[in-house]
């Protein structure tokens, strides 16, 4: 467990790094690897990050109760991303390749199709 614990505080750590350096493409790469990781290693940390996703880019009473924080929404925004469009870009396309994960992807393709983002499912 610790091994896997220290794996993931590493691999969010690069995704936070990218989208402090404001490098959408690497912020992509690392958020895949992240999320290979986190759905094999840890289910509940990845939901915590598809509900960090789906608040981002959303309408802004959403926001203002957002479980992203308010540097994170910036820094992806200015880069021209949005957690709903990352959860369809490179979420599920890493659900898709991880049979174990089949649970998971149900509940974020149920999420994607309300409006009301993860909470919902999550």
């Amino acid at each position: 467990a610790g091994t896997t614990s220290a794996t993931s505080a590493r691999l969010e750590a690069d995704v936070l790094a990218a989208a402090c350096l404001r490098d959408a493409g690497e912020l992509r790469d690392r958020l895949e690897v992240l999320s290979l990781h986190l759905a094999s290693e840890d289910p509940g940390r990845f939901r915590g990050w598809c509900e960090v996703l789906s608040s981002i880019g959303a309408d802004r009473e959403a926001q203002s109760s957002s479980a992203a924080p308010s540097w994170l929404r910036r820094e992806l925004i200015s880069m021209g991303l949005d957690g709903r469009g990352l959860l369809e870009s490179v979420i599920m396309p890493v659900l898709r390749t991880i049979p174990s994960a089949e649970a998971l992807r149900s509940e974020v393709e149920a999420s994607l199709g309300k409006s009301g983002g993860l909470h919902a499912v999550f």
